[in-house]
């Protein structure tokens, strides 16, 4: 309480209560509504029952004496965000004072209950489920969009995912013969195993892990083409950077590195290799995660 409400407490004599109500101290003269009135107008201003709002943190400490033109407050006002200066208001009505006192702790609890609350990592849901949109994607040549599905399971500090992702088809020609080539495409499974440390609402996994699938060309350009299929093994290190925009949604941006241990060919017919699968590749990718209760 500052000194200038706490001379006006003196000059009431009135008494501390020494079990003090955990969101009001109020003080004033007889004629004044009761502190127990001034909770209930607290109650009236919000829109479900005192007891189901939280107000940790929040301590109204209100000093109210007669004076020749009425009645004057001093109120300091403590929030989870810390303690407001204090503030003096006067009214012909004692009742009007009491109104302030309310409607400033009802204030209080409705910013406290409306601020955007992000959950420690062990309160966390354990299970999640993710989507992303990619380019350059593992196992194919050139720049071209893949899509990814996974679901995870969260063991503390360690993430377990397990999924499937499809690279769309992109097309590779023969430099001398641009009407020859082969379209290719890619079916694959992945799992990775992250270790995932978070700060507030940014997350920042860090995974390792392995892809398997099938690398598909259908070939063009030549009478009686064909398809072929390989198949297709990488290791995989991934870091992915994640905004939690509400409880249950982060959104992505990944990139990932790839290792090839396994690099087929492709020819058409009789005509020298066209495509080698590359050794070293990276993917940038952007999208979502869904975190369930």
């Amino acid at each position: 309480m500052t000194a200038c409400g706490l001379g006006l407490l003196l000059a009431l004599d009135v008494p501390v209560s020494e079990a003090a109500d955990p969101l009001l101290s109020w003080h004033s003269p007889a004629a004044c509504p009761t502190e127990s009135a001034v909770r209930q107008s607290v109650q009236s201003l919000l829109d479900e029952s005192l007891e189901a709002v939280d107000v940790r943190g929040i301590h109204a400490h209100a000093v109210v004496v007669a004076t020749q033109l009425g009645f004057a407050l001093e109120l300091v006002l403590d929030t989870p965000l810390g303690t407001a200066a204090a503030e003096h208001f006067d009214a012909p009505r004692c009742e009007t004072l009491a109104g302030v006192v309310a409607l400033k702790i009802a204030l209080a609890a409705t910013r406290s209950a409306a601020a955007p609350v992000y959950r420690q990592p062990a309160e966390y849901a354990r299970w999640s489920a993710r989507i992303t949109l990619g380019l350059a994607p593992s196992g194919l040549p050139g720049v071209g969009p893949a899509l990814d599905l996974a679901g995870a399971r969260r063991l503390g500090p360690v993430q377990l995912e397990l999924g499937a992702g499809y690279g769309f088809p992109n097309a590779v020609r023969y430099p001398q013969r641009p009407s020859i080539g082969a379209n290719f495409d890619l079916l694959l499974g992945l799992v990775r195993a992250c270790v995932r440390p978070e700060l507030g609402r940014f997350q920042l996994p860090i995974c390792v892990g392995a892809e398997l699938g099938l690398l598909r060309a259908d070939g063009f350009g030549v009478e009686h083409a064909h398809s072929a299929m390989r198949p297709y093994y990488a290791a995989v290190l991934e870091t992915r950077l994640g905004v939690r925009v509400t409880a249950q949604l982060s959104l992505l941006l990944g990139v990932e590195g790839r290792l090839a241990l396994t690099r087929p060919s492709f020819v058409v017919r009789n005509l020298e290799p066209f495509y080698t699968l590359e050794r070293v590749g990276t993917y940038v990718r952007v999208g979502a995660e869904w975190i369930f209760e």
